[in-house]
Order: structure tokens, then C-alpha cells, then sequence
């Protein structure tokens, strides 16, 4: 058995929740539609549900009301039956590079897997076997998309 994580984009769910935050924070159509750049038209039309915003729309109405994105799009877990979310990359180790002011930085990315969930660590900034900085997490996918949920765990360079 499987367990997949979905946001919820029900555009009527959608709708409802900006306007629940928005009642909740008392502002006015307007006032929201101002703080985003849009019309009170279109304000009006995201909340009964006649369009949905985009996904940046939704994170500027995120920062208005100082929310998560899980707050407009609740997240859901849902099991699937005779099926495991694998690991969608080839490997369980991988190495990312890229270029900084102070030239090359390279990380590495482990995934182990426990109890169908798969953790991640890490490690940025690596040098002659020590990193700058450790983030730990998950991964979580589905059939097209796959994603790291990180966290900075260690500040201090460790070998």
C-alpha cells in the first residue's frame, strides 16, 4: 500500500478558503484586490468560484493574509491500494553543482526509504569531505512530480 500527499485544488474549495481568510482578517474585495494587483471583479470571481487563481496569485494571497499555501490548498493523504510511491530517480545518491559568487558548489542528496517514506539528507557545501550546512526531510511523489521537503538541521561544517 501506497500513500500519496494532494493539494487540494477544488476551485469551489479554493474560493471559499480566500474568502474565509479574507472575513477573518476583515478586508474589504477591494482592499485584497489592491494588495495583489487585481480588480475587485476578479477577487470576487476566485472567491464564488467562476475562475481560479494561478499559482502565484495564490501565494501573493498567501503573504496578504501571512499563510501557508496549505491553508487555500489543504493538503490530503490518500492510500493506494497495491501500490508503492517508489523512489523516482535512479539512484538513491545524487550530487547537484552550482555556481556561487565564491565559484563551485557541490551538495549531495541521499534517499533512504522506511515504511514507505522516503528521507532525505542533504549535504550542502561540500569540500574535502566536510558541508557547510546538512538539511534533512522527504520526498514525496506521485506519478509526474516528485519533491524535496528540507529543513536546515546543522549549521557548523561536520566531516
Amino acid at each position: 500500500m501506497g500513500v500519496l500527499i494532494m493539494y487540494d485544488t477544488n476551485i469551489e474549495n479554493i474560493g471559499k478558503n480566500i474568502k474565509y481568510f479574507r472575513h477573518t482578517r476583515n478586508m474589504s474585495i477591494e482592499s485584497l484586490g489592491k494588495a495583489i494587483n487585481k480588480s475587485k471583479a476578479t477577487i470576487a470571481r476566485y472567491e464564488n468560484s467562476e475562475i481560479i487563481p494561478d499559482i502565484i496569485t495564490i501565494l501573493e494571497i498567501c503573504n496578504v493574509f501571512n499563510i501557508d499555501f496549505n491553508d487555500i490548498c489543504q493538503k490530503s493523504v490518500h492510500t493506494i491500494e497495491g501500490q508503492n510511491i517508489k523512489n523516482p530517480f535512479n539512484s538513491n545518491k545524487m550530487y547537484l553543482y552550482y555556481i556561487s559568487k565564491n565559484g563551485i558548489v557541490i551538495s549531495s542528496i541521499e534517499i533512504t526509504e522506511s515504511n514507505n517514506t522516503h528521507y532525505v539528507l542533504m549535504k550542502n557545501g561540500l569540500t574535502n569531505n566536510k558541508y557547510k550546512q546538512e538539511y534533512t526531510g522527504v520526498l514525496e511523489s506521485n506519478y509526474n512530480t516528485a519533491f524535496f521537503c528540507l529543513t536546515n538541521s546543522v549549521t557548523n561544517p561536520r566531516t
